[in-house]
């Protein structure tokens, strides 16, 4: 039988829900009860921390969805940490899941406040370089 912890945390805004073990049908139910509490009652900002999950199956992959689906519709945000290389990063990239939230490799990295985005330099009048 498969046994997946769940540790639930906070930083800064972030509420970080730290998975570890097998995420597959016999323990994706869990991990969604543990997603729903956090995104309940408004915006949530949630880390699905997944560097400790080992196996990988499809009800994970629909637990990534949901929990991808409910934090928008609560307009909150989601990151994922998955580190590179390893079989959850690889079926999750395989998916296109990675392409659809915001993916880290660390906890730490995930939790860095976000790279404004470049818009460019202002259009300048040419009278204006003189």
């Amino acid at each position: 039988m498969s046994e997946l912890r769940v540790s639930t945390g906070a930083d800064g805004p972030f509420t970080v829900l730290a998975l570890h073990g097998d995420l597959d049908d016999t323990t994706a139910g869990s991990a969604e009860a543990h997603v729903l509490k956090a995104v309940v009652g408004g915006p949530a900002h949630l880390v699905l921390d997944l560097s400790g999950v080992g196996f990988l199956t499809s009800a994970g992959i629909n637990l990534v969805a949901k929990t991808h689906f409910a934090v928008r519709t609560s307009r909150g945000s989601l990151r994922l940490v998955v580190p590179e290389g390893g079989g959850p990063e690889r079926v999750l990239r395989f998916t296109g899941i990675t392409e659809a939230v915001d993916t880290y490799p660390t906890l730490e990295q995930a939790l860095l406040p976000p790279v404004p985005e470049w818009r460019g330099l202002p259009e300048a009048e040419p009278e204006s370089w003189e």
